[in-house]
């Protein structure tokens, strides 16, 4: 069952753009990139998984662009080679 969800069990609301919150970084209130009125659509500075990834390892001392194996001997970076925010990085 879907728990009374639709077929896609919720997750197709708003695939266009999404909000995240990150603490602790002693980085200040800022924001990067905008929605239209309504959170559907990115109207200003779209941000990839790839950069918010990056940017979470530039802060916790984990270079991004480090060439990591998976366990399955597969290479990888984390953020799949994109760089950290550079409007969040002093």
């Amino acid at each position: 069952g879907n728990n009374g969800l639709n077929k896609n069990e919720g997750r197709d609301h708003h695939p266009s753009a999404f909000s995240c919150l990150i603490g602790g970084l002693d980085i200040g209130g800022k924001v990067v990139g905008q929605t239209d009125e309504f959170g559907q659509k990115v109207v200003n500075r779209p941000v990839e998984i790839g950069e918010l990834n990056a940017t979470i390892a530039h802060f916790l001392g984990i270079r991004h662009d480090h060439v990591w194996m998976s366990p399955n001997n597969r290479p990888f970076t984390v953020g799949n080679k994109a760089s950290p925010l550079k409007e969040l990085i002093a």
